[in-house]
């Protein structure tokens, strides 16, 4: 019986109900699965930050000598960032940071666009970004 004061959420409803302890049924290569889901380690996660029209690669990760803000280094050595993400500078570690990217599509929206879904923009389809396949 499961208290009052226990509160569930639904992906745990759905899990408890496949391995079935909510229904009673019990089929056993489905409790199987279900108990090997359940005891998963979780996945690490992934941001991405695009910020279109948001501040320049020089004002943020890719600082420049002659640019307005200074560099500072970060825990991981040799790479540096802008003075104004000192916070961010110390977890660097935990981050893959990519200064430079090329594609054969030279307008900046088609190629936003492939980078995002790894297609060719088309009038005619409009695909998933990679967050929607990554989730």
């Amino acid at each position: 019986m499961l208290s009052r004061d226990l509160i569930l959420r639904r992906r745990d409803w759905l899990k408890l109900s496949a391995m079935g302890v909510l229904s009673g049924v019990s089929v056993p290569w489905f409790e199987q699965l279900a108990s090997a889901a359940m005891q998963r380690t979780p996945k690490k996660s992934c941001i991405l930050l695009w910020m279109d029209g948001g501040p320049s690669q020089q004002h943020t990760f890719d600082p420049k000598p002659t640019g307005e803000f200074r560099a500072i280094s970060t825990a991981v050595p040799g790479i540096q960032i802008v003075e104004q993400l000192p916070k961010l500078s110390q977890c660097m570690e935990h981050m893959a940071l990519l200064r430079s990217m090329t594609t054969e599509v030279n307008e900046h929206y088609d190629a936003k666009y492939y980078m995002h879904t790894g297609f060719k923009r088309t009038a005619a389809i409009e695909h998933p970004a990679i967050g929607c396949l990554a989730s």
